[in-house]
């Protein structure tokens, strides 16, 4: 999952500094009208958001356990049991 995140946020940065009006206001513009049920990458990150902040409340110690992950990924803490 983590190299799947850098390869939609890399996907995600390009296509935001394509010089395209309507696209960059698509992916940027958290104000655009849309058509009725259609939704925008702003309002999917909110949604998502929403999802995790109610996510998190369930798992014990989750900022320790946050801290730890970060530190694997960039290599500063050796991998083993949480």
């Amino acid at each position: 999952p983590y190299d799947v995140n850098l390869q939609v946020t890399s996907v995600l940065s390009k296509l935001s500094l394509f010089p395209h009006p309507h696209l960059h206001e698509y992916l940027l513009d958290p104000y655009i009208n849309l058509a009725p049920n259609c939704r925008s990458l702003f309002s999917v990150i909110v949604r998502v958001v929403g999802d995790l902040m109610l996510r998190i409340q369930r798992i014990p110690d989750f900022t320790p356990k946050l801290l730890l992950v970060r530190k694997r990924l960039l290599g500063v803490e050796p991998d083993g049991p949480m």
